[in-house]
């Protein structure tokens, strides 16, 4: 084909068509000389670079760009301010609040949700998590922060409240007092929220008050750490402690005073050095009611919950309805101590490494002690488990307590009308103690004792259905006959009858009395039999002890001989 510009055709060669192709090359300039103007108007021209006069084909709807990019801009439009068929989901949702909250400002573009959000947030920081550093509190262990945590204190009352302590050492040189209702004091947890103080630590009074995750030294000996009156309240995860282990210790951790219905929970207490100190009260009551004490730890005090049997000076009563369970008492002269009320439960505890008595109860009655794990500190013959000296109706059941070599007594039991079953006691010197009368004791198993099993100095108890190492039932296992008590075998002909009576001869002088209890247990296999015990002749000792003996399941004896454990004790029982 032959070009515009020279008849210049494909087919020759460059040095055959030599003179067209120059000829065109010169057509070529001359075009664009004969063009330049028309391409420079076109150049500087404003109306030819219209978006208008652009054609435009794409996605975005229109024929020319300036459509094309209008029709964008409406649709950014209506997507940020939701408008349109092309409203984004999700930006839309952003700028529509959830029907319970309630905007302080009109809501047109989704940053008003974000700065209304924030205002109310701060807003309500402020009311419910106050921070002490506002008040000027330092927390670094050398300032006085007292008047600056009091401020914070009396803002969180007076706002209904949190008072937030940080983490940080606060010194204290008065007490806080903390008398309102519907507010709290909250560290950032034991050991890293500390104050540090030479005198008392809070006064609560008032109603709803929670204190929670601090921890609060004392650098004396006589003071109370958190003393609180009033209903309600809620102390949790709190330290009391001395400053100086070796010198320092709280005199009452927690100083109940006409406190009802309030939980004390996850609460630690340390009286002294542990083994060497057992100093102060953990929480310490007077005519307190019907509060909780849960999951705490008490070491190395005196006592760890002490019911104290002060009355009201107004109303006349006592501390009464206290549950205190899954807690530890650890090497402690007391564990709980109780001289008062009634509906006091202990249960689920761990009493251990305790010098002198795991639970006392001297109380109305009403009461339950159950699942606890006690144990003595060491070989001690004043360790008592459990000792119950006054109230009736006591349930004393499923605890496990253990001493050391056959020292100090399980239960001791010194009131009427309690029932002490399905414990669990290991060498103590004593298993179970009644001095009193009308108790029941049951399904207890008792081993290792020094000297009784299951002791009984009082007459109206029923004793049944224990379970005694070497059949050692109200035995001194050192020496039989000190304690009135006599053993002895015996082999028996069987006739193969219903019933027969065994005679075992008693050896003179062995009971200063008519002996009332007796045990018969057949060693045969082939003879395995029930009894009864009689005595032939109760005006004298030197008789016979008759068993009447007989098929449990009502068939004849065998016709066999057997050998029989005899049993026979001097006290006043019923069985």
């Amino acid at each position: 084909m032959a070009s515009r510009y020279g008849g210049i055709t494909g087919s020759k060669r460059i040095s055959e068509d030599f003179q067209n192709i120059n000829t065109a090359f010169e057509n070529v300039q001359a075009d664009m000389d004969s063009n330049k103007t028309v391409v420079d108007n076109h150049i500087v021209s404003t109306s030819a670079h219209e978006a208008k006069n652009i054609t435009y084909s794409g996605s975005a709807a229109g024929t020319n760009v300036k459509e094309a990019v209008e029709g964008v801009n409406d649709r950014v439009n209506q997507i940020i301010q939701g408008g349109g068929p092309d409203k984004d989901a999700e930006l839309v949702d952003i700028r529509t609040p959830d029907p319970t909250y309630m905007p302080l400002r009109t809501i047109t573009v989704a940053g008003d949700i974000v700065r209304d959000m924030q205002a109310q947030f701060g807003s309500q920081l402020a009311d419910f998590m106050i921070n002490v550093k506002l008040f000027g509190a330092t927390g670094d262990g050398v300032t006085d922060d007292t008047l600056a945590i009091q401020s914070g204190i009396d803002e969180a009352v007076s706002k209904k409240g949190t008072l937030y302590l940080p983490p940080g050492v606060y010194k204290l040189t008065n007490v806080l007092n903390a008398a309102g209702s519907n507010f709290g004091i909250k560290g950032a947890g034991k050991g890293k929220t500390v104050l540090i103080t030479n005198t008392h630590g809070f006064d609560v009074q008032g109603d709803s008050v929670s204190l929670e995750g601090f921890s609060l030294h004392t650098t004396e000996s006589t003071s109370h750490g958190i003393t609180i009156t009033g209903n309600y309240h809620s102390i949790k995860n709190v330290l009391l402690q001395g400053d100086d282990l070796a010198n320092d210790y709280w005199d009452k951790s927690i100083y109940c005073k006409n406190l009802w219905y309030s939980e004390l929970s996850e609460i630690d207490v340390f009286g002294g050095t542990q083994n060497i100190l057992r100093q102060g009260s953990g929480i310490y009551a007077d005519y307190s009611v019907n509060n909780k004490i849960n999951k705490c730890l008490f070491n190395s005090v005196d006592y760890g919950v002490y019911l104290s049997n002060a009355v009201h000076p107004v109303h006349n009563f006592r501390c009464e309805g206290w549950s205190i369970r899954d807690n530890i008492f650890i090497v402690s002269n007391y564990g709980v101590y109780a001289l008062s009320g009634l509906f006091i439960s202990v249960n689920e505890c761990i009493i251990d490494i305790i010098q002198t008595k795991g639970i006392y109860m001297e109380v109305g009655g009403s009461c339950s002690i159950a699942n606890n794990w006690i144990a003595a500190a060491n070989e001690d013959s004043n360790f008592v488990g459990i000792h119950i000296k006054s109230g009736e109706k006591i349930v004393v059941t499923s605890n496990n307590i253990s001493s050391k070599n056959a020292l100090g007594v399980g239960i001791k039991v010194e009131s009427s009308y309690n029932i002490i079953t399905a414990n669990t006691l290991f060498s103590t010197n004593i298993g179970v103690l009644i001095e009193n009368q009308f108790n029941t004791i049951t399904s207890n198993l008792v081993n290792g004792m020094g000297s009784y099993a299951i002791r009984v100095a009082s007459a109206n108890c029923v004793v049944s259905g224990n379970y005694i190492d070497n059949s050692r039932i109200f035995a001194d296992s050192q020496n039989w006959n000190q304690f009135d008590k006599w053993a002895t075998t015996v082999v028996v002909t069987l006739a193969g009858g219903l019933t027969q009576n065994i005679d075992v001869p008693i050896a003179n002088g062995a009971f200063s009395a008519v002996p009332v209890i007796g045990f018969l247990q057949s060693a045969s296999a082939g003879a395995k039999v029930s009894a009864y015990y009689d005595v032939d002749n109760p005006a004298t000792t030197n008789t016979n002890a008759r068993f009447v003996v007989y098929m449990p399941n009502g068939t004849n004896l065998p016709t066999t001989t057997a050998r029989f454990s005899v049993f026979l004790a001097n006290a006043d029982f019923f069985i």
